[in-house]
């Protein structure tokens, strides 16, 4: 009797302690003290045979898009649709930016690494890892280059022979080594094994600079198990696990078995580090400004950090618990994705066959029905705040049901239908597609995997075409955090961190049959005038990526753009090229091309929406299309289907993409705008030279302005000297430098001359002398010496 009065007590204390709780929380189903709702969404998945998913949006039809679910004692406030999550989650940023994890998602961590990190510790291992894998390439064209060198050399290792030591960025025999398998233009290939092995190696190599060979192979796919079993073995239930539970023999035997496989990661990472730091001792492995890899970028830190005696973040410990995340979020998310990928292709064959007329939008649509992370990780609330007009204390647990978003109904009808040509309607709804999360805490490898994504699906499906092997049929079995076994139609389902887009088995058996892609119907011309926005998106002929944040290839990195110019310096270089102009104010592209004796101009135009562009008769989503689908196709560029592109011309050796240069620290101003110090980035491994960089105003400037600006530069990129250094325009060696000038019938109105002036006592001094040449001759103005 005792027992059962102190247990009816505890148990009042519990209820009216979560019930006084609740009302200042938004609403939601009431929950039972220790177990909150999991008993309610125990029922809906394990009775009613509902996934995660599903029976969160019971929730959502019951108590709205802001809702109250407890799991276990901790409450947690779902934001599930994505108005109330740009607003909490970007608007009001700075008071989510911080983690709330489970116990047994950071009892090794210890809020080390950046998934766990908080506070300035996050920040700062955020900034840093952004900082070094742009660095390495992430977000700029050179990471196009590296992901489909990847992409061939995978190939090779998993179905031929390759030699390294002959090998370099850009690779070549693009999936020569399959094509040698084929028989009768067919191959029944394994994809999971392909893709897996394919971005474990694009992330290697920007953390170690290894790949795994093929006497490698069976060290990654004991790792992949891992990973694996690490997301496969986790369950609801698990997220009840806390500190106390740790003394209970069964539940810390159920904690264990879920650290295993983390840590036998973690292990492997450390292995690489320690050998690195082994390889820097002996001397076998040297640094080179700030280092080879990520590896290298963050020993190099920590030393930096050692001798200014700083108190940071910095140490080997969150090394490894940041390679952990990197890797693991690198590998798993973006190969589950592309066997998604695959999987409704090739049950939705309509699609496949118009895949090349929209690829550009069957790439969000992927993301979106595959939704491989049903359930997102917790903020914290910094401080009291609103969400959806309800109030949430500081302290409690907030996350955006990223699934149920991308399903909303009122955004993308028919929500459960793949259904690519939706984002034809010009209602932006690409931007509800947040697969990566929203706001501070979104994924910081978002624009690697978008172009990972855009170019291995893209690449592969220009050379062949492909169909489901008949001894191996793609399902779509229904799972979830928590298995269930019914049987449903074909359609997406969710399960955490692992693709349930499963090709019967995992490995082996994931398997479709490829085969050499036939040509694409010619296009022919048509009498318009349909609106350009409905009008198709015809295949793209090189695989590029929008403007979304993702890794693009701009029109400035075509050899064929000039930049803004004048019609009249236009007409001295043209043969045909891609430049801008200015039409009531507003930048436009124009394509300039002579044509038997005659200079013509056509307007490249945009949709209202600005999202296609457009000449004649074809729509594109990228100026990069829209010029080589006329390029290659020989598709005329006039309505009288006379005006064809044939040659480009090329831009000039001292023409730089903007890309290449970092402005950094401002030095001075000018009439037309800023100059900074900065870097410029040279080659594809980027050697960084200290420059000096002007810059025009970008309002308030006519096109007078523009040309002016441009003038010294065009005379300045007619020279050719050994005292002159073409492409930054330094004078260097000011004496033969002016000689030169001279003979070209060139006055440098303003010039600075520093030399500098050897000393018996073995020491330096500098003298700077301006030269002002007026119109009542030269004045010699000394500015110092010593």
């Amino acid at each position: 009797m005792i027992f059962l009065t102190i247990f009816l007590l505890i148990f009042t204390y519990l209820f009216l302690s979560i019930w006084l709780r609740r009302r200042t929380l938004p609403p939601g189903p009431i929950p039972l003290p220790l177990l909150g709702n999991m008993h309610q969404l125990a029922f809906k998945m394990l009775v009613k045979k509902k996934d995660f998913a599903e029976s969160i949006r019971d929730f959502v039809k019951e108590y709205g898009s802001v809702h109250t679910f407890w799991f276990g004692p901790l409450a947690t406030v779902h934001i599930c649709d994505y108005p109330n999550a740009a607003d909490a989650m970007i608007r009001k940023g700075a008071s989510f930016s911080n983690r709330e994890l489970p116990y047994l998602f950071d009892l090794s961590r210890k809020g080390r690494g950046i998934l766990a990190a908080n506070d300035t510790h996050w920040l700062e291992q955020r900034r840093f890892a952004l900082h070094t894998l742009k660095n390495f390439g992430l977000g700029r064209n050179i990471m196009e280059e590296r992901i489909m060198f990847e992409f061939d050399i995978t190939n090779i290792i998993v179905f031929g022979t390759f030699d390294m030591q002959s090998a370099e960025w850009g690779g070549g025999g693009r999936c020569e080594a399959l094509e040698k398998q084929m028989e009768d233009d067919s191959l029944s290939i394994n994809p999971n094994h392909t893709f897996d092995l394919l971005i474990a190696n694009i992330i290697n190599r920007m953390l170690f600079t290894d790949r795994f060979e093929k006497k490698d192979e069976e060290e990654f796919f004991a790792l992949k198990a891992k990973l694996d079993n690490l997301f496969d073995d986790f369950e609801l239930y698990d997220l009840l696990l806390n500190k106390w539970t740790m003394r209970i023999p069964f539940l810390r035997q159920r904690v264990d078995a879920m650290l295993k496989p983390q840590n036998d990661i973690v292990r492997f990472l450390q292995n690489q580090v320690d050998r690195r730091k082994k390889e820097i001792a002996d001397g076998s492995h040297t640094f080179e400004g700030n280092g080879e890899d990520f590896v290298d970028a963050f020993l190099i830190q920590i030393e930096k950090e050692k001798e200014s005696n700083s108190t940071t973040s910095f140490d080997e410990t969150t090394l490894a618990m940041t390679l952990l995340d990197l890797w693991t979020a690198g590998q798993e998310t973006t190969a589950t994705t592309l066997v998604w990928a695959f999987a409704y292709l090739l049950l939705h064959p309509q699609v496949h066959k118009q895949f090349r007329r929209i690829f550009i939008l069957a790439e969000p649509e992927i993301q979106r029905c595959a939704s491989i992370f049903p359930m997102n990780l917790w903020r914290r609330t910094e401080e009291d705040t609103h969400v959806g007009g309800y109030m949430v204390p500081k302290g409690t647990a907030v996350t955006a049901q990223l699934s149920l978003i991308m399903s909303d109904d009122v955004y993308f009808k028919n929500s459960a239908e793949f259904d690519p040509d939706r984002y034809l309607k010009g209602d932006d709804i690409e931007h509800h597609v947040i697969p990566f999360g929203i706001g501070k805490r979104a994924c910081l490898g978002e624009a690697l995997a978008k172009a990972e994504l855009y170019l291995i699906i893209g690449n592969f499906l220009l050379r062949y075409g492909i169909s489901a092997d008949s001894n191996h049929m793609p399902t779509m079995v229904p799972q979830s955090v928590m298995e269930t076994d019914s049987d449903k139609s074909p359609a997406p389902t969710q399960k955490t961190g692992v693709a349930t887009a499963e090709l019967e088995e995992r490995y082996p058996g994931s398997t479709f049959v490829v085969a050499e892609a036939p040509d694409s119907p010619s296009v022919k011309p048509r009498q318009r005038k349909s609106s350009p926005l409905t009008t198709p998106i015809k295949r793209l002929v090189q695989i590029n990526c929008d403007e979304a944040g993702r890794v693009v290839r701009m029109i400035e990195d075509e050899p064929y753009y000039h930049g803004f110019m004048s019609r009249e310096e236009t007409e001295k270089i043209i043969k045909k090229e891609v430049r801008k102009t200015e039409v009531a104010g507003r930048h436009h592209f124009v394509i300039t091309l002579m044509d038997q004796g005659n200079m013509k101009h056509f307007l490249i135009k945009r949709t209202s929406k600005k999202r296609l562009y457009w000449v004649n008769e074809f729509a594109f989503k990228t100026i990069n299309d829209l010029i080589q689908y006329h390029l290659r196709n020989h598709e005329p560029l006039s309505p009288t289907g006379d005006v064809f592109l044939e040659k480009p011309c090329p831009k000039k050796e001292w023409q730089l993409n903007p890309e290449q240069i970092e402005p950094q620290v401002k030095i001075g101003e000018g009439a037309f705008g800023e100059v900074y110090k900065g870097l410029l980035q040279d080659g594809i491994w980027g050697a960084r030279i200290p420059v000096a960089i002007k810059t025009l105003h970008s309002t308030n400037m006519t096109a007078d302005d523009r040309i002016k600006f441009l003038q010294e530069a065009n005379i300045m990129r007619e020279f050719r000297h050994p005292s002159m250094v073409s492409k930054i325009n330094y004078v260097y060696g000011a004496a033969r430098g002016m000689a030169y000038l001279q003979t070209k019938e060139i006055i440098h109105r303003l010039f600075l001359i520093r030399f500098r002036i050897l000393v018996p006592a073995e020491s330096t001094a500098d003298a700077g002398y301006f030269f002002d040449c007026l119109a009542d001759g030269p004045k010699i103005v000394a500015l110092g010496s010593s």
